[in-house]
């Protein structure tokens, strides 16, 4: 039964600009925090105030929500979109690429990922370069683009190697990578200075390691993606201060991986989830998280993976993925709990516009 929030919400014009209040019976701020019956007041496409407990403004109208409220999702990592501008294998390092150049607000992918509440992504370029380019954080409705430049995406995996011309070893792509840095040359001075964080593409677990080693040498600041086993090199991890970014999960994943992820969280490092084809499409970033619940993963620690650390991770955690005053009004209308996987997705919000959603 549709709950009579999303009745009232629906008559709500695209862009109309009333101030609203919904009263859900939970909401979920997007840091590990709830509130019980808390009021969410958007106003122009951003949120004006979240407060919780029984009295209600009376100056605009309230609608009551028989259920929970959560900012939207975000996925850190995803190449989906980007079809073929994603990769460029005639040179091995394009530094200043921006992915932004590329981004196509209409693409399907992007719509689709709106309609199962992904309302934020890192667009990130291929990783068959070693270095591939700058990644760009953007709403998957309205064609916003929140960050041009959110880091360089560089790929110490295997699919990087060439054959004929460097790198073509994993030692060589090193080298490569401390020549540039020695040569201060553009961008990767950027980095160097601290202002451009990495993304760091290292699937395997020995190149996750050399990455770690890596990226805590030269004292880069950022993230590693597609480390599914980095659970199990804590230490070297939690030295180099950087991020996670796991790969997305489906019902035929190995369960180490998955408690690769529960112990990522009981060490308080900052992960998030990647969306990249999934074959559960844009629903494997909550059945991610559902399944590390499942295995007894801090449920904190996954909802800022899902929103608030995750945005923090995209270098946007100042405009999304939290529901507080000033931020973006990205939200979600659920009928129960979201790690819960009967519970329905019931609205979409992304800058105060409802979008479409998936079919029930």
């Amino acid at each position: 039964m549709i709950s009579l929030a999303l009745t009232l919400l629906c008559l709500v014009a695209p862009g109309q600009s009333d101030t609203l209040a919904i009263q859900a019976r939970t909401v979920h701020l997007g840091d590990g925090r709830t509130l019980d019956r808390g009021v969410l007041i958007v106003e122009q496409g951003r949120i004006r105030a979240v407060s919780g407990g029984t009295e209600l403004p009376s100056s605009v109208r309230v609608v009551q929500h028989d259920g929970v409220i959560t900012p939207g999702f975000v996925a850190a990592h995803d190449q989906s979109s980007l079809g073929a501008e994603a990769s460029d294998r005639t040179r091995p390092m394009l530094p200043e690429l921006r992915v932004a150049d590329a981004f196509d607000p209409k693409a399907k992918d992007l719509a689709l990922a709106a309609r199962w509440g992904v309302t934020t992504v890192l667009l990130a370029p291929g990783v068959d370069n070693l270095v591939g380019g700058q990644t760009a954080a953007v709403k998957t409705h309205g064609g916003r683009v929140l960050a041009r430049a959110a880091h360089l995406a560089i790929s110490l995996s295997s699919a990087a190697l060439r054959t004929d011309t460097p790198p073509t070893s994993p030692m060589g792509a090193v080298a490569l990578l401390e020549s540039q840095f020695a040569a201060n040359a553009p961008v990767f001075a950027e980095v160097r200075a601290g202002r451009l964080p990495v993304m760091i593409y290292a699937p395997a677990r020995h190149e996750l390691l050399r990455s770690v080693e890596f990226a805590t040498r030269n004292k880069l600041r950022g993230a590693v993606a597609g480390a599914s086993l980095a659970g199990e090199v804590l230490e070297p991890l939690k030295l180099s201060g950087l991020a996670v970014v796991f790969q997305p999960f489906s019902g035929g994943d190995e369960v180490r991986e998955i408690r690769s992820v529960v112990a990522t969280a009981a060490a308080g490092i900052p992960f998030a989830f990647a969306l990249d084809s999934a074959p559960a499409g844009p629903a494997a970033l909550r059945l991610s998280a559902a399944m590390c619940l499942r295995e007894g993963a801090d449920r904190k620690a996954l909802e800022r993976a899902l929103f608030s650390g995750a945005a923090d991770i995209c270098g946007v955690g100042d405009h999304v993925g939290l529901l507080a005053g000033g931020y973006d009004a990205d939200f979600l209308l659920w009928s129960g709990d979201p790690l819960d996987l009967t519970s329905r997705l019931e609205a979409v919000y992304i800058d105060g516009v409802r979008v479409e959603t998936k079919k029930p």
